[in-house]
Formats: structure tokens, sequence, C-alpha cells
């Protein structure tokens, strides 16, 4: 979405709406769609928030209740989905986590 809305292929307002929506859904109470999560699931997550926060394309206030939906999800079940990380996913993830603090102070 950030690549497209760079070329404007898409509409910042309409990219900006459905980031927020599916940050939304990552972080639903009922933990559907991230109960389904495994270590890359996550890793990716977290660097494409990083990647568009870059771009000014994330809403703060979603995007930090993502991150610490993100956050709990690997930490959860004795480490299960820690344990699932390879190293391309830690680095990915570390690197986005420093993204997100240098930009929107998470």
């Amino acid at each position: 979405l950030g690549k497209l809305s760079d070329k404007d292929l898409v509409d910042v307002d309409v990219t900006k709406k459905t980031i927020t929506a599916l940050s939304k859904r990552i972080q639903d109470r009922d933990g559907e769609v991230l109960k389904g999560f495994n270590g890359q699931n996550c890793a990716n997550s977290l660097w494409a928030l990083g990647k568009l926060s870059e771009k000014d394309l994330v809403d703060v206030d979603v995007t930090k209740k993502t991150i610490t939906a993100l956050s709990k999800r690997i930490q959860d079940r004795d480490g299960e989905v820690l344990k699932d990380f390879n190293g391309q996913e830690c680095a990915n993830s570390l690197w986005a986590l420093g993204k997100l603090i240098e930009i929107i102070h998470v």
C-alpha cells in the first residue's frame, strides 16, 4: 500500500483507512486473527508498520495498540511464537521496533 500511494496509484486517505482497518483487525479482542500468527506473521506485520510509519501512513494510537497486541502474541504461551522466529525475523522485528520508536515514539 505504501508503494502504491507513493506512485499515486491509490489515494493516501484510502491507504490510511485500509491500514487502520487491518491494524484494528489484528488487535481485535477475540484475538481470532492474532491466534493464527506465527513468528513470520508477527515479524512481517511489525516490519510493515515500520515501513508505513516512514511514509506517515499510520495512525499513531492504532499502531501502538497493534504493536502491543503483536508483542503479547510473541511473548505468550511459554514463548511458543518466539521459538518460531528465525534470525531474519528477529532482525526485521528489531529494525521495525527501532524505526517505530524513532518515528512515532512507541
